[in-house]
């Protein structure tokens, strides 16, 4: 499944080479999760996610978050 990484760095106008200067994460493992070719790890996704200063449900929504109100 497709991450919101993708649109959340073009929305910054970043470059996977800047996303992967932030997360310490290769240009080429970012592009696989990005396309949802690989499932990143829970640590790895927070790693993503504080990179690029958004949280992980941001990045990386499941199906059903926006039905939660907290």
């Amino acid at each position: 499944m497709p991450t919101e990484l993708r649109r959340w760095r073009k929305r910054q106008g970043w470059t996977l080479g800047d996303v992967s200067g932030l997360t310490g994460i290769s240009v080429s493992h970012l592009s696989l999760i990005e396309r949802g070719l690989r499932e990143p790890p829970p640590r790895l996704k927070v790693r993503i996610a504080r990179g690029v200063g958004a949280t992980v449900a941001e990045v990386f929504p499941t199906p059903g978050d926006e039905a939660i109100n907290v």
